[in-house]
């Protein structure tokens, strides 16, 4: 995990991958977070594509920073 919080938008929604990215994990293990609801996600209606809120990503950060 990133030791700095990332910079995010708070209303702007991140794909899996970006999340990875901003937290400094896996995708595998952004799922697992998900999985047992550290993380919350939202799901894409049309695209059906997992996606995380910047809001979701920073107090998923201060609680495991």
């Amino acid at each position: 995990m990133v030791n700095e919080e990332p910079v995010v938008s708070l209303s702007a929604r991140y794909t899996i991958a970006q999340t990875a990215k901003l937290l400094g994990m896996s995708r595998n293990t952004i799922r697992k977070y998900t999985e047992i609801g550290e993380l919350k996600s939202i799901t894409h209606k049309s695209t059906g594509k997992t996606l995380y809120e910047g809001l979701s990503i920073l107090k998923f950060w201060r609680t495991k920073a």
